[in-house]
């Protein structure tokens, strides 16, 4: 009698322990990664975050995607999350310094005003690099450069 509690005990435990393993599994679309660069005025965006919206307009959706911008460069892998593919629409904001705050307090400003555009992204992993213009006054016509992050990876 006791060698059948003994099994029913670990059944129940195994049991248990399935139901979490299959509850901590990620669920939901596949994310790919993306990764490349982001320059303003031509030179590298020195922090800041970039993301990645299913446009629904054109009939997209599911989870948006995320990056922190470091030094002109960016890695959903890296503290972010992939894009699901097809039409996105891209919000890049950037700031002057990795600092939020200036010595006294007072948030940093903006680099330049959110940038916004439309693109087309594989469902697949992907390197891109983004130009924002100079004149960069809210949403504006597609300048992405494909395949712009260096062959060393950013």
């Amino acid at each position: 009698m006791r060698f059948l509690s003994f099994r029913s005990t670990n059944f129940v435990f195994t049991l248990c322990c399935l139901g979490l393993i299959a509850g901590c599994s990620e669920s939901g679309p596949t994310r790919y990664r993306i990764q490349g660069t982001v320059e303003f005025d031509g030179q590298p965006v020195p922090a800041g975050a970039i993301y990645f919206d299913p446009d629904s307009s054109k009939g997209n959706k599911g989870p948006q995607g995320y990056a922190t911008i470091t030094d002109g460069k960016f890695d959903t892998e890296l503290g972010g999350k992939g894009h699901v593919g097809g039409a996105m629409t891209v919000r890049i904001n950037g700031l002057a310094s990795l600092r939020t705050t200036t010595d006294d307090d007072t948030p940093v400003p903006p680099l330049f005003p959110e940038y916004i555009e439309s693109v087309e992204l594989d469902r697949s992993d992907d390197m891109r690099g983004f130009i924002v213009p100079k004149d960069n006054a809210g949403p504006t016509e597609p300048a992405v450069t494909e395949g712009a992050a260096t062959e060393g990876g950013p």
